[in-house]
């Protein structure tokens, strides 16, 4: 059995560091910038018009907006997580939460995730464990991770680098796979597979799309690295040859719309509702923010609907100067791709929509 206090020293670390330091790769950082919505000049629709309404799940979100998953599972999270559901249940929007490997092996923690439903009973809500936890875990003890929080939907988290760098790792996934079809049966919500800061290729997508999945939360490079994160928890260099691994956010929600067309939640890199409107007109249904969050989860609720709330507006405007009245005309938004995302594009026969 996994060490509980060890785990919730590690969520305390992950914490510490993304706050203190800086721990998103340079190479794709700016990703977003290289993706240019065509402008309308002459919108025949003003911004009371626009609908950015969504379901999900069953639920009605007034922006196809969540905030990503961050923590749970150790002392003091329950302040983040309920400052963030709070925000989220008046925001009309929803949220995943951490990992909740360690609320499972210990039910003392478990309040640092039920604190979520108390705040936001009816926001969207993802569960959330680990690849090489959930390959071990009974029926009953995924079941647990989804009532622990009344989920909507359990994602399962993909962290192989993290794993690979991590002092206290557990790199291997294998059987998972095979698993997914039994899981997505157990678990009684959707399921949906969700990459940690390395991304989803099309291969992998192509693959897993005949599972029982609901859908794909990217986990793009150019976001949170946990790479650089175990990097600064190490006593070598190891890490750094990593720091800037993986497929970017822009690439990999592109690749995974070329060969499904289920579910994509864009997560990775975004800093505003222009990326948030940009990644749905690539192809994503909704975007997730995290670190941005982060520190305004630590102070308040308000502090993070203050930042969900202008996102919603930078989203609204942006649809009207691409003249888009709601999310499905935003989602045939032509666009344009420049610098690296045109050539990654070129490169892996990557078609962006022109008209």
């Amino acid at each position: 059995m996994p060490d509980v206090e060890g785990a919730e020293a590690r969520k305390k670390d992950h914490i510490r560091i993304a706050l203190t330091s800086n721990v998103v790769p340079e190479r794709f950082k700016n990703q977003f910038d290289e993706v240019v919505l065509v402008h309308e000049a002459l919108p025949a629709i003003g911004i009371d018009d626009v609908s950015t309404s969504t379901l999900v799940f069953g639920k009605k979100l007034e922006a196809p907006i969540i905030v990503g998953a961050m923590t749970g599972g150790a002392p003091g999270t329950d302040v983040i997580n309920g400052n963030i559901a709070e925000a989220v249940e008046e925001a009309g929007l929803g949220m995943g939460v951490g990992s909740q490997r360690a609320a499972v092996m210990e039910s003392s923690l478990e309040y640092t995730f039920r604190v979520i439903r108390r705040k936001a009973p009816n926001a969207l809500v993802l569960a959330n464990l680990g690849a090489s936890n959930v390959r071990k875990m009974s029926s009953a003890d995924l079941k647990r991770a989804v009532e622990m929080v009344e989920a909507d939907a359990l994602e399962i988290h993909l962290n192989m680098l993290q794993e690979l760098l991590q002092p206290e790792g557990e790199p291997d996934f294998e059987g998972l796979e095979e698993m997914l079809d039994g899981i997505c049966d157990e678990v009684g919500v959707p399921v949906l597979i969700k990459e940690t800061g390395s991304g989803i290729s099309r291969d992998t997508a192509l693959r897993l799309n005949s599972k029982r999945l609901a859908g794909f939360d990217v986990g793009g490079a150019g976001g949170t690295s946990f790479a650089l994160i175990e990097g600064k928890r190490r006593t070598d260099s190891m890490a750094d040859a990593f720091s800037d691994w993986g497929i970017p956010t822009v690439a990999s929600i592109m690749e995974i719309r070329s060969v499904s067309d289920k579910l994509i939640v864009a997560s990775g890199g975004l800093r505003n509702g222009v990326d948030a409107a940009k990644s749905i007109a690539i192809g994503a249904n909704l975007v997730s923010f995290a670190r941005p969050l982060l520190r305004p989860a630590a102070k308040s609720s308000q502090d993070v609907k203050g930042f969900l709330d202008q996102v919603k507006l930078q989203l609204r405007m942006t649809m009207v100067l691409t003249n888009s009245r709601d999310i499905k005309a935003l989602m045939k938004t032509p666009y344009v791709l420049f610098g690296n995302m045109k050539a990654w594009a070129e490169q892996r026969g990557l078609v962006p929509r022109t008209r």
